[in-house]
């Protein structure tokens, strides 16, 4: 038996690490944010804490994002 009668294709098909490509391995073609669950949360977190402070012009704080840090963030912008 060869690999084609097998059911096995040696065309890999689209590259994966194509963003603008949906992965054919779940229902929504979406892809995730990073290689684990756990690699995409630090980030995720740092973007929501500076999508709530940039209004007032912060735009950076370092990690981890302790409540002191952005407390100390806030207390730089405002004089």
């Amino acid at each position: 038996m060869t690999i084609e009668q097998a059911g096995w294709h040696m065309d890999p098909g689209p590259p994966s690490w194509d963003p603008k490509l949906p992965t054919m391995v779940n229902p929504l073609g979406v892809k995730g944010a990073g290689q684990a669950g756990c690699i995409a949360a630090p980030q995720t977190i740092i973007n929501a804490i500076l999508d709530a402070v940039a209004p007032l012009g912060i735009d950076h704080i370092d990690m981890p994002a302790t409540p002191e840090r952005v407390w100390r963030a806030i207390r730089r912008v405002r004089g």
